[in-house]
Parts: structure tokens; sequence; C-alpha cells
């Protein structure tokens, strides 16, 4: 009987406010979408466990606040990280604006992370400020993973975890 392998990945979420960073690990571990937005202060931790062949794959998720009264301490998460998944809201363009600084932190401590971008909210198209192809277009150029997800509707969730886990193990 062959033993199973285990990894595990350091994953800090990093965005505006209101972004979805903790609405998407709620829907991710709970099912659940958060109606009732709270703020996260400092950092929260979780894990999410997938399975691939016979790779225990664990996903150690850092919800860093969004908050610019934390920003001194989001830095700290960015040590050892081996992805970085940048949130923002696809109908507030300037949470779009804000992912280049967040970028440029990252790198300027860890160059290499890995980096994916996150537009949530794709359930208000009538509300849409940051078109899918001019985002894609901006992360194409800078190197950076790009997809579209929403919480709210359950689209791309679990299969945000599972393209992060694989694309970490370089499958």
């Amino acid at each position: 009987m062959q033993k199973e392998k285990s990894v595990a990945f350091k994953c800090v979420l990093l965005g505006d406010t209101a972004t979805g960073k903790t609405s998407f690990i709620a829907s991710l571990l709970e099912n659940k979408f958060l109606k009732d937005y709270q703020s996260t202060i400092g950092a929260s931790f979780s894990t999410y466990t997938i399975y691939y062949e016979s790779i225990k794959i664990t996903l150690n998720f850092w919800d860093a606040s969004g908050n610019p009264r934390f920003s001194a301490l989001t830095p700290l998460y960015f040590r050892q990280t081996d992805a970085c998944l940048f949130f923002f809201d696809v109908a507030n363009i300037d949470s779009f604006k804000k992912i280049k600084f967040h970028i440029d932190s990252v790198i300027s401590v860890n160059s290499t992370t890995k980096l994916y971008a996150v537009g949530n909210k794709i359930d208000l198209e009538e509300s849409r400020q940051i078109s899918f192809e001019e985002a894609k277009n901006y992360f194409d150029n800078v190197g950076v993973i790009f997809w579209e997800i929403s919480c709210k509707e359950k689209i791309m969730i679990q299969e945000t975890a599972r393209l992060i886990a694989l694309n970490l193990l370089c499958i």
C-alpha cells in the first residue's frame, strides 16, 4: 500500500475591505454566504484540504484585513508565503486600482510567491466597473493569474481552491 503524501501551502488573501476575502473563506469552508459584513481585524486563519491522486494538499489561508489601520501588519504575512490572492470587487474600480500596491508590496518581501487575482461579485453585472477583458489584460501584463468568482452565487469557489492547489503543486 502506497503511503499518502502530504503537502501544505501558505496562502494570503489581500485586498480592500468588502472585496470578499472573508466571504470566500466562508463559502469555501461552510458553503454559506455572509450577508452581514464585518471587517476582519488583523487577520484570521483557516485551512482547507483537498486530495489529488494520493496527495493530501492543505491550503492554509491567512485572511488579512483590508482596513488601512492594519496595513502595517500585512507584510508580516508575506514571508514564506507560497501564494497571494488579490481580491477586488468588479463593481468598485478603486479596489481594482489598489491591487498594484498589493502586488508591489508582496514582491518586495517575497519575489517567489505565486500571485493570483480574484475579481469577486460577478453577480453584480449591472454595477460592473471593470470588464473581464480589462482586468485580464492588466494581470497578463504583470504576470498574475486571474479569474472571477461570486461568493454570493458560489461561482468558482471550490474551483479556485483546486486551481491554486494544483498550480502550487505545478500540475
